[in-house]
């Protein structure tokens, strides 16, 4: 990643500072930037805690927060270049800043990402190339983090098929900071020109509004908190802000205050242990938004020791020659390792065990980016900008350059017909996500309400297709990964959930309201989520207080619903798979894609619940949709042409349509109609055609 492509100045003093005398352009010292060599190696922290992150070191579970430490780094030194250059010449050559980042980042990443769609497509199976195709022209063209927010990815998902990309997003934040904060901050430095505590305080409005959004979207939209370039801009800020306060002492030709050098020489080291510490269980265990505070606020002490004092004990290593050398080669290390990980792992060149992973994985990416740092990124920074048409020349001919690497990325990656008919099949599957909706139904027929996380999502299009059918109102409140127990759930980040909020309790309200026939009950989550018990511990499935727990839960919700509700139904957890159908589908030879049913471990102990409590009240109905779903412990890959699983759990919308028929003949087994049937369908059809 960039962090401003500086290169060693000459006079420098203990400051990082040139001295004091007029530069040969009639500039004062302090317009010039030098070189710091512990910044450098600061930049190798941050890489190599990211590298050993997405290698699968246990130890570092927030490794993430290096691109934190990238982002003060950025924001530290791009602003330092435009503050220097404003508050020296009242002016700044936009087109030759922009030209010099294009000619920073620009050829290596274009490099990167023609080598990743090239080997991705090779070693890919055909639906993840399709799926991920438009994340290569995002990535080209400096927009990926808003695809990713857009599609939701999970950062920490682990059995998504990633995009060997994905990493680009934080690289395309740092883009769209270096186009805007150039002309915001030449508004506000030319306003506050030389005024170094006005231009502070109106850097810190802008990143205090940027941290408290972040703070909003990460209660609500975690996703898109991560990927959010205006979530993420307080981060590049804070590096702004220590740019113009280390500016002030050498502008105003003021010696630093003694006290400063000993508080630095033990902040700086403790700072660089926090950065750490950030990373480490102790705090990457709490939500993202906790881990990137820390390292960011523990960055920005570091970068302000070490400009003022390059020379301080506890960080003199941070400008070692070996720690140069990585700090050099940080931007491609980056780069490459990512895609190698995911590619890698596809060719079986990389390993399941980490104490195997990560040295293969820091050897392999830090090799490729020495080649690319020979090859590509050493000659580009020797290309001169002057004169002013030159860098027109080179930042156009970049500009060029990634509009073709996105247009050829978008073409050679384009899906054979076969999986291109599968994509769309996905892309309109019609699984709800609805609170409260009132679904065309006729008032005579029954009422019927479904609860439940993305597990109710695919049954919801399918019931509403049989309400219209039969003449029956539907009514769904349906949150992902919320389990319709009455439990406190904590997510993988540590987080807990808002599923009282955003599922539970809107049940009961809309239960209470609407006073259902039935009430049908889905959830895959109450089998697999963690729950928090009432003096503070989480508890993971197959704990030995867990199910006591969930079962609590769910007899409460139960009993609760039962007062609005005359039955409930309970749906037993659906098969999954171990591998994913989509992927045989699409790879195009005549193979069987059909796969045995699975189980997750705890499922017995929650089909037993469910049974139990339907054993207890007549009022309420376990309902088994194994056999239905997959006949004789085989779930089938395709009925005719309609796809069954999108993924390893999830059913299509499609299939769970042509279930319905059989979904309906097992209501009526336990006594449960909801309206005569208005269509000859045989219940059993679906089966019978089944694999």
């Amino acid at each position: 990643m960039d962090v401003g492509g500086v290169q060693p100045g000459r006079n420098a003093t203990v400051h990082g500072l040139t001295d004091e005398a007029a530069q040969p352009s009639g500039k004062p010292s302090w317009a010039v930037l030098p070189h710091n060599g512990p910044l450098a190696g600061l930049r190798a922290v941050a890489v190599v805690l990211v590298v050993l992150f997405h290698a699968g070191l246990p130890w570092l579970p927030a490794g993430f927060v290096g691109v934190d430490v990238f982002f003060v780094l950025s924001g530290f030194l791009i602003t330092s270049l435009i503050v220097r250059e404003v508050w020296s010449t009242r002016r700044l050559d936009l087109v030759v800043f922009w030209a010099r980042r294009a000619r920073r980042l620009l050829p290596v990443a274009l490099v990167v990402l023609t080598v990743t769609a090239i080997a991705y497509a090779f070693a890919a199976p055909a639906i993840d190339v399709a799926t991920n195709r438009n994340s290569f022209p995002a990535a080209s063209l400096y927009v990926s983090n808003w695809l990713f927010a857009q599609e939701a990815v999970d950062y920490f998902a682990d059995n998504s098929a990633k995009s060997p990309v994905l990493h680009f997003w934080s690289l395309s934040i740092e883009e769209q900071f270096y186009l805007v904060w150039p002309l915001v901050a030449l508004v506000i430095l030319l306003l506050a020109f030389r005024r170094v505590v006005a231009a502070i305080t109106a850097v810190s409005a802008l990143a205090a509004a940027s941290f408290a959004y972040a703070y909003f979207l990460a209660n609500s939209s975690p996703e898109a908190a991560y990927f959010s370039t205006f979530a993420r801009a307080w981060q590049l800020l804070a590096g702004a802000l220590v740019a113009l306060i280390v500016l002030v002492p050498v502008m105003r030709n003021r010696p630093l205050p003694e006290w400063v050098r000993p508080l630095a020489t033990v902040s700086a080291p403790v700072a660089l242990a926090a950065i750490v510490l950030a990373a480490s269980p102790i705090v990457g265990g709490r939500p993202p938004l906790v881990a990137s505070t820390v390292a960011t606020l523990a960055t920005v002490v570091v970068v302000a020791s070490v400009w003022l004092l390059p020379n301080l004990t506890g960080t003199r290593w941070l400008a070692a020659p070996f720690t140069q050398m990585i700090g050099r080669l940080s931007y491609g290390i980056y780069l490459w390792h990512w895609p190698f990980i995911i590619i890698g792992g596809l060719l079986g060149l990389t390993s399941e065990y980490w104490v195997v992973n990560v040295p293969v994985v820091l050897l392999v990416s830090t090799g490729l980016a020495a080649v690319t740092y020979v090859a590509v990124e050493r000659p580009m920074s020797a290309l001169s900008l002057r004169p002013r048409r030159r860098a027109v020349l080179v930042l156009v001919a970049c500009l060029t350059a990634a509009g073709l690497v996105a247009a050829g990325t978008w073409t050679y990656l384009r899906p054979p017909s076969n999986v291109s008919a599968v994509i769309d099949q996905l892309d309109n599957d019609a699984q709800e996500a609805a609170v409260g909706e009132l679904t065309a139904g006729a008032a005579s027929g029954a009422k019927v309400l479904l609860v439940g996380d993305s597990h109710a999502g695919f049954w919801q299009p399918a019931l509403d297709a049989l309400g219209q059918e039969q003449g029956w109102q539907l009514k769904s409140v349906i949150r992902a990964s919320c389990p319709w127990a009455l439990v406190t759930v904590v997510e993988k980040s540590g987080k807990l959930a808002n599923c009282d909020v955003d599922l539970s309790s809107p049940a009961i309200q809309t239960a209470a309201d609407y006073r259902p026939d039935v009430t049908i009950l889905a959830s895959r989550s109450i089998q697999i989520d963690s729950v928090m018990t009432e003096d503070g511990r989480t508890l993971a499935p197959l704990e030995a207080e867990w199910l006591p727990l969930m079962s609590a839960g769910a007899t409460k919700f139960i009993d609760e619903l039962l007062e609005y509700s005359a039955t409930v139904v309970l749906i037993e957890p659906t098969p999954e798979t171990r591998e994913h159908m989509v992927r045989c589908v699409t790879a195009g030879a005549e193979v069987d894609c059909d796969l045995p049913a699975n189980y997750k471990d705890s499922r017995a102990e929650i089909v037993t619940l469910f049974r139990s409590l339907a054993a207890e009240n007549p009022r309420v109905i376990s309902l088994a949709l194994d056999d239905l779903i997959c006949p004789n412990g085989t779930c089938p890959a395709l009925v005719g042409q309609t796809l069954t699983y999108r993924d390893l759990h999830h059913l299509t919308s499609d299939y769970a349509l042509l279930l319905m028929p059989g979904f309906d003949a097992l209501l009526r087994a336990q006594s449960v109609t909801l309206a005569q049937p208005t269509s000859a369908l045989a219940p059993a059809a679906v089966v019978a055609d089944s694999p």
